[in-house]
């Protein structure tokens, strides 16, 4: 289970902790026949450390509906232990299963093509120069498959849990006061950033990256030939982002409410909502939907809670109920 998922950062590492020595009840799945809906926002409902309950359910905003069990429907199977991420490819999905040990790939209608076994617990997933980088959650290596789950390589990172971003077509590993990328798929890796603080979170957003240390200082880097520019309006502790690159705007929770950054007011934090979650467990972005995705753990026992919000006004339009432990949406590269 990724400890990297923050109840505001910090608070959310204690849950982690605690959910992985407790006892769950099973996950609820919804009866009839689940028929994959192209236009559905898919949610990734990660599952409860060792009850296998893991899955995938899609939810129509226009109906305000949802429906769990994509996987089980498809392959008459559960789906496994742990799903930490859950990215579309070309014509099909890539699932991190964590506390299953397996890169799960499917087709567009969840059938289940392969799967690749892991290092020990595979955490993050990235897809540069036509393949697949998975990096793991105790070992510092780091595993290259191709579109169809071939291992083609791995190498020693230096440090596990490792995050990925592609950045003027690099592919850069970080974690904590560590950083490292690659040029290329046959060059070594490299390491030019030293004497850096300890890493929250880093964001690309247009042509640059939003980097934001555990102290709350948070910087712009608008190109690699330029220098990191100090966004000294404010300060973001224990905070967690997410981006809409089509506006180059990005959000921010803290625990308490929204807000919205925008690049025409130097990314200054302006209030979207006053918001609390009993367990904050992630924000997505959904662009198609033009939805922000507010997911709440709770005390890690179902029902979860997912609100689904208007980026601009910041009115909740929905609040409902999804599998076991909801993280997060489908990344689609």
């Amino acid at each position: 289970m990724e400890l990297g998922k923050r109840i505001a950062l910090v608070i959310l590492l204690l849950g982690l902790l605690s959910a992985c020595h407790k006892d769950y009840g099973p996950q609820a799945v919804n009866g009839g026949i689940l028929r994959p809906d192209s236009n559905a926002v898919i949610i990734v409902n990660e599952g409860n450390f060792q009850w296998g309950n893991a899955s995938l359910g899609q939810y129509n905003p226009e109906r305000k509906s949802y429906e769990d069990g994509l996987f089980r429907n498809a392959n008459n199977q559960p789906l496994g232990d742990v799903l930490q991420e859950a990215h579309r490819i070309k014509n099909r999905y890539y699932l991190v299963m964590n506390g299953s040990n397996e890169l799960v790939i499917c087709d567009l209608n969840w059938k289940e093509i392969s799967a690749s076994a892991g290092i020990n617990a595979p955490v993050h997933l990235a897809y540069w120069e036509n393949s697949i980088w998975l990096s793991d959650l105790y070992s510092p290596k780091i595993r290259q498959y191709d579109l169809d789950g071939k291992l083609l390589a791995e190498f020693n990172l230096g440090f596990s849990n490792a995050r990925m971003f592609i950045w003027e077509k690099q592919l850069h590993f970080y974690q904590g006061s560590r950083w490292k990328y690659l040029e290329s798929v046959n060059a070594s890796l490299r390491s030019g950033f030293s004497n850096l603080q300890d890493i929250d979170q880093i964001i690309t957003i247009g042509e640059g990256i939003i980097i934001s240390y555990e102290n709350g200082n948070v910087y712009h880097w608008p190109s690699r030939g330029g220098n990191p520019i100090p966004l000294a309006s404010f300060q973001l502790p224990l905070s967690y982002r997410v981006v809409d690159e089509s506006k180059d705007r990005f959000f921010s929770y803290d625990g308490d409410s929204l807000y919205v950054h925008n690049l025409q007011n130097n990314y200054a934090r302006s209030p979207l909502i006053a918001i609390e979650c009993e367990n904050f467990y992630g924000l997505s972005f959904h662009a198609p939907s033009e939805s922000l995705f507010l997911f709440d753990a709770r005390s890690f026992v179902q029902p979860h809670r997912i609100r689904r919000i208007n980026p601009n006004s910041g009115t909740v339009l929905d609040d409902f109920q999804a599998g076991a432990l909801p993280s997060g949406l489908v990344r689609k590269w």
